[in-house]
């Protein structure tokens, strides 16, 4: 996680490196504007930034974050597994568990960023539910504490843990009423439940009245959002299929046990598990489909699926049996080489980033003023926009460049909206609409944020076109998923509607390219 260290694309992170390199405070997680109220978010990132502005400190934290995770977890997994007298054949699920997680295309993204709350709700909220297993068990005032202040932690870390903490001590304590128990199990509850209304009461006083438009919201038609949420409960079912498969099929089917069998409510376990679902539901009501997001959800429900699934033995229900066998024949196809890639890409991404911007660097203070195009970009924002404008903030705010210019040399897509125009901004891209032809002498980069299908082919005829000055020398790897092999073989047509002219499914070239126009 440490080497390798850069500041690189990943969300946020690309404007983050730079508040951190100016030393602003970062205040990410108050936005009454758009409805977001996660104020926990950027605290490491705010002291931090007062002794280092380094990569390599930042992601030393992360890693230190990573190996107390990896400890929680196994001291869960050991507690769980003694406590259930759990055979010891099953123990190689230590290890597998570790692994999935660690290897995770969301964990990898959020370990090897910055930007991202998950990093720390991860941690605190399994440090919650082990100190509450084992408060669960022994009762002891210590674990008590440490899950009082952890749910805390995590309930300003993101929005939603407000549901999964508030389910947990709100049943409990209504139990707990029912059977008359006003023990210390009922203080630990009760404390819980009224932190998760101590934020929603926040959350509606600072928040809820000032919310202008809520995040990610759109005026898309019905049938639009209908097709947007299915694909993106389909993407979560791809990389997240023991979450969003075997977990619900056994909430359903815990409900049946309990309502039908009439078995007993198990006051930790159920709360565990229909939280999980409460937080899974949350973000999809709210749209929000990215790979990293249900995360936390590990945390949460990772002890009662081994409970219910090996201490229980549903596993030796048939129908768990193939569930099981499906969602791990899922992740092992789908969900890990993805993970494996975003690792790769990420941490070798910003590698390449910051040796293409010495080069154009260098370049530029060895000339008047030089003009930079960035081939398959533009202003549409069906575009990877964020590539070149955050270049040209290095470029400026890091580098100390100023003498460069960026124009535009493929079109616009029709119907979808263009960047702001900034009239008053140096840069040809910001000031003006118009599409430019490369002159002698300017530079044309290609990378992976470029539309085109840039394989060995689409090399040959750029170097034909122009002289190749400049090829980063980090190793890359072609993004291949299912869903990219899927476009691949269907061809143009799906993969024109499923992508808005984006041709570039494997995310080609490896390598970045900078070229010069050849002279006349």
């Amino acid at each position: 996680m440490v080497i390798y260290a850069r500041y690189t694309f990943n969300a946020d992170d690309i404007w983050v490196w730079l508040e951190i390199l100016a030393k602003h405070p970062i205040i990410n997680g108050y936005r009454p504007y758009d409805g977001r109220f996660f104020p926990l978010a950027s605290v490491d990132l705010n002291i931090l930034m007062q002794f280092f502005t380094s990569a390599y400190a930042y992601f030393f934290f992360n890693a230190i974050e990573v190996f107390c995770i990896a400890i929680i977890l196994w001291k869960l997994l050991e507690a769980i597994f003694e406590t259930y007298q759990i055979t010891s054949r099953y123990k190689w699920i230590y290890i597998a568990i570790l692994l999935g997680l660690l290897l995770h295309p969301g964990f990898v993204t959020v370990m090897l960023g910055i930007c991202y709350p998950e990093r720390l709700q991860v941690l605190f909220l399994l440090v919650f539910v082990y100190a509450t297993f084992k408060f669960y068990l022994t009762n002891r005032v210590l674990y008590m504490v440490v899950g009082f202040i952890t749910a805390n932690l995590s309930l300003y870390l993101k929005e939603p843990t407000f549901l999964f903490i508030g389910l947990v001590g709100f049943v409990n304590l209504v139990i707990l009423v029912k059977n008359k128990s006003f023990n210390r199990s009922f203080v630990y509850y009760a404390l819980l439940t009224l932190s998760a209304m101590i934020y929603l009461a926040l959350y509606m006083w600072l928040i809820y009245p000032h919310i202008i438009q809520a995040y990610n919201d759109t005026k898309n038609i019905f049938i639009e959002q209908a097709i947007y949420i299915f694909k993106g409960i389909a993407n979560f079912a791809l990389l997240d299929c023991f979450i969003m498969i075997l977990l619900p099929v056994l909430g359903a089917y815990r409900l049946y046990r309990i309502w039908h069998k009439k078995e007993k409510f198990h006051s930790l376990f159920d709360t565990l598990v229909f939280g999980s679902i409460l937080y899974i539901l949350a973000f999809i009501k709210l749209r929000l489909f990215d790979q990293y997001y249900l995360i936390p959800v590990y945390a949460m429900s990772l002890s009662s699926v081994l409970y219910y699934v090996l201490a229980l033995k549903y596993i030796q229900n048939t129908f768990f049996k193939l569930i099981t066998f499906v969602c791990s024949l899922v992740f092992i196809i789908c969900t890990l080489p993805i993970g494996i890639y975003s690792f790769m890409w990420i941490k070798t991404e910003g590698v390449r980033f910051d040796q293409t911007l010495s080069f154009l660097a260098h370049e530029a203070k060895k000339n008047p003023t030089i003009t930079l195009y960035f081939d398959g970009n533009g202003r549409s924002k069906a575009y990877n926009t964020w590539y070149w404008s955050h270049m040209a903030r290095y470029l400026t705010e890091v580098y100390g460049v100023s003498n460069f210019d960026i124009k535009v040399k493929d079109s616009d897509y029709q119907n979808i909206p263009t960047i702001q125009q900034n009239l008053d901004s140096p840069l040809t891209i910001y000031n003006s609409k118009n599409i430019d032809e490369p002159q002698e002498g300017d530079f044309i980069i290609l990378n992976n944020s470029t539309h085109h299908y840039a394989d060995s082919q689409y090399l040959e005829t750029m170097a034909q076109k122009y002289d190749l000055v400049y090829k980063s020398q980090v190793f890359g790897m072609p993004y291949v998923s299912i869903k990219s092999l899927i476009k691949y073989i269907f061809g143009d047509s799906l993969q024109q509607k499923l992508v808005v002219g984006n041709q570039n499914i494997f995310k080609l070239p490896t390598s970045d390219y900078v070229y010069r126009v050849k002279k006349n």
